[in-house]
This record gives structure tokens, sequence and C-alpha cells, in this order.
């Protein structure tokens, strides 16, 4: 089941963008249906591309970096959970900037987001 890009767009926190002391982060919102992220395919910001490595989700007290997430190690993503991406690196610059978010589910296959926020 796809899910059209006008609903995914709406899971965007907006305004969530911001600067903390180990890089920037962002967060999402599932109001739609439970789902679990079983992979990471890209969360790019401006262009620029982060290594599983450099990222950390967080979602209802749990926090998962972006290299553990499996099949078998999934971050559950319930209807109504907010989850943070924390990105370690450069602080961005303040103004506009676009986001990728592409990830897999399990139940849904594919999430491609892309988004521009204001930092």
């Amino acid at each position: 089941m796809q899910i059209p890009a006008f609903l995914l767009k709406q899971m965007y926190r907006e305004g969530s963008l911001a600067n903390h002391p180990e890089g920037f982060c962002f967060a999402v919102h599932n109001h739609m249906m439970s789902a679990t992220i079983v992979a990471i395919d890209a969360i790019a910001v401006g262009g620029e591309a982060f290594a599983p490595e450099a990222l950390t989700f967080s979602a209802s007290g749990e926090v998962r970096g972006g290299h553990e997430i499996s099949q078998t190690c999934p971050v559950p993503f319930a209807k109504g959970v907010t989850v943070t991406v924390s990105v370690r690196g450069e602080a961005l610059e303040p103004g506009e900037h676009h986001l990728t978010f592409r990830v897999r589910t399990g139940e849904f296959g594919p999430i491609h987001l892309e988004v521009t926020d204001t930092l």
C-alpha cells in the first residue's frame, strides 16, 4: 500500500528543524496508522546525505542509532507518536533547508518525504 505524498508531507512537524550541540534535529509525527521503521534509505538536508551512523531516532522513550535499525530491530512508529531524528554533524545555517526523509516500513514499504523548513 503506497501512501500518497500529500499525506506523508503532513507527517513532518513544521518548525521542528533545530540545531543542537552535536548537529541538528527534526521531527515527524504519525497521525495515520501504526508502523515500524525497518530500514533507513536516505536522510539528507540540502542534498547532503547523512550515514546511518550519524543518525539517532527517538520515540516513546526509546533511542536507536540509525545503523541499528533493521527488520529484527525496528523503530516502533505508532499512531500518535512523534519520532525525533537527530543528526550528528555541522549545525545548519539559519534560513530555509530542503529535507529528504526516506525510510522503509514493515507494513507500508517505502516512505519518501520531502519538505522545506526554516531554521
